[in-house]
């Protein structure tokens, strides 16, 4: 986990630079390190939520916070994700529709910013697939935090998964 965090990091570090908004991704989270889960998933979910935030964000910070929420059953634990900005946000309005296809929050904002309004429709359909949810809370002008709540199951518990047959590619 440690090493996706340091690539959405290095991704997003330049656009916040010169926009100069603070990105703040941990180094060392305080979760388990190593996942079995879908490290490509993740990853595409992780980018594209910082990248809209830092999109979005024309001062002061981007905050990622990654921890463990709980135990599930079978040794999964639910991670839990937040991605906040102190950007445009979105009203209540646009929530409505900010994870339909081709949809963006504000009308006009796709010209200025760029992007097909499909980001965060992948994106939550991902976070589904991979048995999570992708939601939004946010105030217009204040910004946002979009949260992934995701059940993984940490390396350290791989024989549960191994008795399953269902074993996915471990990664760190």
């Amino acid at each position: 986990m440690i090493k996706l965090l340091d690539e959405v990091r290095d991704i997003n570090s330049i656009k916040a630079d010169e926009k100069n908004i603070e990105l703040r991704i941990p180094q060392k989270p305080k979760i388990p390190t190593k996942y079995i889960g879908d490290k490509t998933r993740i990853k595409q979910v992780l980018l594209n939520l910082v990248s809209n935030a830092v999109k979005f964000t024309d001062q002061g910070s981007v905050q990622l916070k990654i921890k463990k929420e709980g135990d599930l059953n079978n040794g999964l634990i639910l991670l839990k994700i937040d991605v906040k900005d102190t950007g445009v946000g979105v009203s209540e309005e646009q929530q409505e529709r900010i994870f339909r296809k081709f949809s963006q929050g504000s009308l006009g904002l796709d010209k200025k910013t760029g992007g097909t309004g499909l980001g965060l429709t992948i994106s939550k359909k991902l976070v589904q697939k991979m048995g999570g949810e992708l939601s939004l809370k946010s105030t217009e002008g204040r910004g946002s935090t979009f949260t992934v709540e995701l059940p993984l199951l940490p390396a350290k518990n791989q024989q549960t998964l191994k008795k399953k047959k269902t074993a996915k590619k471990t990664f760190p």
